[in-house]
């Protein structure tokens, strides 16, 4: 039996969570470039990582890391429905599939915040999985 993983089988790409700021970040952030904007002013950051990766691609990496196969098998929009209703509210799977298979919501767009935050570029998707590996060897 091989591991798999099960998602749409929409085309959509995402650069995954935990990956660039907020995993590398520590104390080496610094936000120079925001200089002059008040402290209290809610600042948002739109951020993004080195590429954007579909999650056979994504499985892919992880595959490469781990040294062993693994499986993508994608799902139909409405398995994948069917599959997420069990614990998602329908507020939550409506707004999944507005945002990646209707195209609301486009994630897969590259932006240099992350290099202008830490002055060097994001961590990649891979050099996050060889950080981590071991959370997926024990899986």
């Amino acid at each position: 039996m091989r591991p798999t993983d099960r998602a749409s089988s929409s085309d959509w790409e995402i650069y995954p969570v935990g990956c660039g700021v907020a995993s590398a970040a520590g104390p080496e952030v610094t936000f120079g470039w925001l200089r002059g904007t008040p402290c209290h002013e809610r600042i948002e950051l739109a951020l993004s990582g080195p590429q954007a990766l579909t999650p056979g691609e994504q499985l892919a990496v992880l595959a490469g890391v781990l040294k062993r196969p693994l499986h993508y098998e994608p799902l139909s929009d409405e398995a994948a429905r069917t599959r997420m209703a069990t614990d998602t509210p329908a507020p939550i799977i409506e707004a999944f599939f507005r945002f990646y298979s209707e195209g609301e919501f486009d994630d897969s767009i590259v932006l240099d915040v992350v290099e202008r935050i830490l002055g060097r570029p994001p961590r990649t998707f891979a050099d996050w999985a060889r950080a981590h590996a071991h959370a997926f060897r024990s899986a």
